[in-house]
């Protein structure tokens, strides 16, 4: 039995960006800024900025849900792979998206420049509606 499989926690740094394979389904790229766990000698904990690629249905997910500041769980597999460029032997390590977890609601994304986010709904509002206890399931 072999295991492939990476988890990763971050930010995306920008918005997704979607093409159509030849095979004509989508690929969605985008690169999340992951902390490190441990800080440096100035005692700042750095980021790595790990590039993720994502096919099909997590394509359109992430292309659909997924913008710049927003929180998420990717878990992935490595693909390595090489080729021939000028004579030398060019190694490749992709990210491969299994599965996208949602850390942070969509409005709570880092807003573009100039831009504030959309207020937090009030109780009793049609996108918050206030429910009695009775009416709960649990």
């Amino acid at each position: 039995m072999s295991l492939n499989l990476c988890v990763h926690i971050g930010n995306l740094t920008a918005d997704p960006e979607t093409k159509i394979t030849k095979t004509g389904k989508p690929q969605c790229r985008f690169s999340l800024a992951v902390t490190r766990d441990y800080a440096n000698e100035q005692g700042e904990r750095e980021a790595d900025f790990i590039t993720f690629t994502a096919y099909g249905p997590q394509a359109e997910t992430a292309q659909k849900y997924l913008t710049k500041g927003r929180k998420v769980r990717i878990t992935s597999r490595v693909r390595t792979g090489s080729y021939e460029k000028d004579g030398h032997r060019i190694w490749t390590t992709e990210f491969i998206v299994r599965e996208i977890e949602f850390l942070s609601p969509k409005r709570d994304a880092a807003p573009e420049q100039g831009q504030t986010p959309p207020p937090i709904p009030e109780p009793g509002s049609p996108e918050f509606p206030e429910v009695e206890d009775e009416e709960l399931p649990f």
